[in-house]
């Protein structure tokens, strides 16, 4: 029997988080919403079209939400 290592993907398409930062919109103001971008490293290269998110980056913008906003959730 062979082991097989699941391979773990490093990033994910920017428009996996799409809705979720379309809630998140209802629930931040927009100087916030900028802010949590930044602090989370989600810039305008990673949310085009075409552009990679890390897992990394996705983690730490939902701790910072859900710190934010009091709400675990992001507004779904």
């Amino acid at each position: 029997m062979t082991n097989v290592t699941p391979t773990i993907l490093s990033t994910v398409s920017s428009q996996f988080v799409d809705d979720w930062l379309a809630a998140l919109r209802a629930l931040c103001p927009e100087a916030q919403m900028a802010s949590l971008l930044s602090r989370s490293g989600l810039n305008a290269d990673t949310r085009s079209p075409n552009g990679r998110v890390t897992l990394d980056q996705i983690v730490c913008l939902y701790q910072l939400a859900a710190v934010e906003t009091g709400d675990e959730m992001m507004g779904l």
